[in-house]
């Protein structure tokens, strides 16, 4: 179960930085 959340959250990580840079 480790595995699935942390892809998980890598993904949202990686969408947060996207909006952040979109909003820069």
């Amino acid at each position: 179960m480790a595995r699935p959340f942390n892809i998980y959250s890598n993904s949202v990580t990686r969408i947060t930085l996207q909006i952040s840079v979109i909003h820069l």
